[in-house]
């Protein structure tokens, strides 16, 4: 289980990482898939409700710390990251958030339901306009518009073939 005090420390340390990626935008985006997982746990849902609350939460804080090192391989740095606090987990509760941390993005292949949910909501917050719209905005700072185009666009369809893949997400939005 982790504890309160555990899920304090961390959205601390976290929100140090996410504000220096991007000027926020990777907080904004922490912030908006925790209000999604809220939303759906609120629903009653079947599907939510066996899950661990506690891991999702904890994991989605710390699924993109990584971006302010390496964008490339920031899964793998932000777990790494987690590993040099003094937050100390037991080795179930260690493993589901190894699988949530370093399987979120849309090439990953996780193995819990956990891990599969937090995957799930990563995607479907990049169409939350206040995301999306900070995203075109620091994309559009960073390189040309032949590129800003070209990197918008592989998004945006990278996004809908996750989405259109996806029932639970399909049903969510």
């Amino acid at each position: 289980m982790i504890t309160k005090e555990n899920l304090q420390k961390t959205e601390e340390i976290c929100k140090q990482y996410l504000f220096a990626y991007y000027s926020g935008f990777a907080y904004r985006h922490t912030i908006n898939m925790l209000d999604i997982l809220n939303e759906l746990s609120e629903d009653s849902n079947e599907y939510t409700k066996n899950l661990r609350m506690d891991i999702m939460i904890f994991s989605i804080w710390l699924h993109d710390i990584g971006r302010s090192i390496e964008e490339k391989n920031h899964a793998k740095i932000s777990y790494e990251l987690l590993l040099k606090t003094k937050i100390v987990l037991d080795d179930e509760d260690l493993r589901i958030v190894e699988d949530c941390i370093c399987n979120h993005s849309s090439n990953g292949q996780p193995l819990s339901e956990e891990a599969k949910l937090v995957q799930d909501i990563d995607k479907a917050s990049m169409l939350e306009k206040d995301v999306l719209i900070e995203y075109i905005y620091h994309l559009s700072k960073e390189t040309t518009l032949k590129e800003f185009v070209a990197q918008l666009t592989k998004q945006i369809l990278k996004i809908r073939k996750f989405h259109y893949n996806n029932k639970f997400i399909l049903e969510y939005i």
